[in-house]
């Protein structure tokens, strides 16, 4: 687990690197077309933000809701488990 967020945090900075070296090169190269892309960047952050929000309370209600099924199965099977004992110790007393 720590290795995976350890390629994570790398991805991150390598991502970060590779974006502001572009946004140098084209602000040497032109500036009016940065500040167009930069602007255009926003229409995708912002959506992506609260699209991954929404997928993030998803996601934890999923994982709510299986450990809730999870604790069921568990108390049946337990349940299923001492009757079948109670069943076992009555077949050697007969």
């Amino acid at each position: 687990m720590k290795a995976y967020f350890q390629i994570h945090h790398i991805q991150v900075l390598f991502g970060i690197f590779i974006f502001l070296t572009t946004d140098v090169t084209l602000l040497f190269t032109n500036c009016i077309l940065m500040i167009v892309i930069l602007l255009t960047l926003q229409l995708f952050i912002v959506p992506t933000r609260k699209v991954g929000k929404s997928r993030w309370k998803m996601d934890i209600e999923t994982q709510s809701k299986f450990a809730k099924l999870t604790n069921i199965i568990t108390e049946i099977l337990n349940i299923s488990e001492i009757l079948l004992i109670k069943l076992l110790q009555r077949k050697k007393k007969n």
